[in-house]
């Protein structure tokens, strides 16, 4: 993950969220991070807690199933673990680190793995994963994560699904704007901040 958020608008911001009491800004120097206006069930359909691994409600049996009737046979399981759709969270030292830690190429074939190796990489995919959560995940050097503290540490190189939910009642538009980082569950950044979407500042 790149950027940060900021109370204050200094240079490199370009995204604003605000009601009539608090705002916020998105800075990005090298304008890699990006946001998208989406509904609520568009939001569920990019985000499936039932396989994200850090979900204390994970089931693994139920995910395998999931894996086994939509991956085919001739699919890489590099590709796959880093399919969103399969394994939400994962990046690229999330990927190396488990498939290294389960003694798999990168470029094996799903369907040459037997059932038993498969439960392995799931099970080294969840360790690596947690490993990161709980020691704060990786950084960049122009991102700070803001909860990376020994109460509170959250994997910065996981996958951050964003939606914003919009509400116009004909006169205002109520705009909402949540994030999901893995693991945690929506969490809403700016809730029921009433303006109009021309107010709202989005420089890409």
């Amino acid at each position: 993950m790149t950027g940060g958020w900021s109370n204050d608008l200094i240079k490199h911001c370009h995204f604003r969220i605000f009601d009539s009491n608090n705002e916020i800004f998105f800075k990005d120097v090298r304008k890699f991070g990006n946001m998208k206006i989406i509904t609520q069930s568009q939001f569920n359909e990019k985000f499936n807690s039932n396989h994200d691994l850090l979900n204390k409600s994970y089931n693994l049996k139920i995910h395998l199933n999931y894996l086994e009737t939509k991956i085919k046979a001739k699919k890489s399981i590099c590709s796959i673990i880093m399919d969103q759709k399969y394994f939400p969270g994962v990046g690229n030292y999330i990927k190396s680190e488990s498939l290294y830690a389960s003694k798999i190429h990168p470029e094996e074939k799903w369907g040459n793995l037997t059932k038993d190796l498969k439960i392995n990489l799931i099970k080294n995919i969840q360790r690596v994963m947690n490993d990161s959560y709980n020691s704060g995940g990786a950084e960049l050097k122009d991102f700070k994560n803001p909860f990376n503290t020994a109460s509170a540490a959250i994997s910065t190189s996981a996958t951050t699904i964003g939606f914003v939910n919009v509400t116009d009642d004909g006169s205002d538009v109520t705009v909402e704007t949540c994030f999901a980082e893995v693991g945690t569950g929506p969490a809403c950044l700016a809730t029921d901040a009433t303006s109009t979407l021309s107010n709202t500042i989005l420089i890409e």
